[in-house]
């Protein structure tokens, strides 16, 4: 069983705590998207102690705890730390597509269970990696019933990259990869 950190508001951290995080972290892990959702920092201490500092998006929490429970923390990969409960299906998928990457979210076929959406990742330079669901020209999702459906769209979209149709975003620097993702019925 995972040790869970118990985290309190930055504001609040003591003066060595405060000090201590204006010097270069032990271990440093950047979601694929960082500035929307964060990143999580760790310093070793003495007497065994670890702080460590989230940043899950505008907020900065901080906790400190021993060696042993950060050990089991960073086993299951520290950036878990940003995640969020209680999203809807489709807004985890994103959640988790701009903390760990699109390759991190299952691509779908025709066989997946759900409705369908198209994940749009645009590539920037610092790099950074940002996901959305493709939209239709009101805003909203554009959502599919079939994989074929959805497919044909992709095919569409990657026509506007190839004949010069799509143009990048300020400071992309290729274009965007799309990926079919099943989201599960509520």
């Amino acid at each position: 069983m995972t040790q869970e950190l118990i985290w309190k508001e930055f504001s609040e951290a003591p003066e060595w705590v405060v000090d201590l995080v204006h010097t270069r972290a032990d271990e440093r892990f950047s979601s694929a998207n960082p500035d929307q959702c964060g990143s999580v920092a760790s310093w070793f201490c003495d007497a065994g102690r670890v702080v460590v500092v989230a940043v899950p998006g505008e907020e900065i929490l901080y906790s400190v705890c021993s060696e042993e429970d950060y050990k089991q923390v960073a086993e299951q990969n520290p950036l878990h730390l940003l995640e969020h409960e209680d999203l809807t299906p489709l807004d985890r998928i994103l959640e988790l597509a701009n903390i760990y990457g699109i390759d991190y979210i299952e691509q779908a076929d025709k066989e997946s269970d759900g409705i369908f959406v198209i994940l749009s990742t645009r590539y920037e330079y610092g790099p950074k990696e940002i996901t959305s669901v493709v939209t239709n020209y009101r805003g909203g999702v554009l959502s599919f019933d079939t994989f074929d459906e959805a497919n044909a769209y992709v095919d569409r979209l990657m026509d506007e990259a190839d004949s010069g149709t799509l143009y990048l975003k300020n400071n992309e620097y290729t274009y965007p990869t799309y990926k079919i993702c099943a989201v599960p019925y509520v």
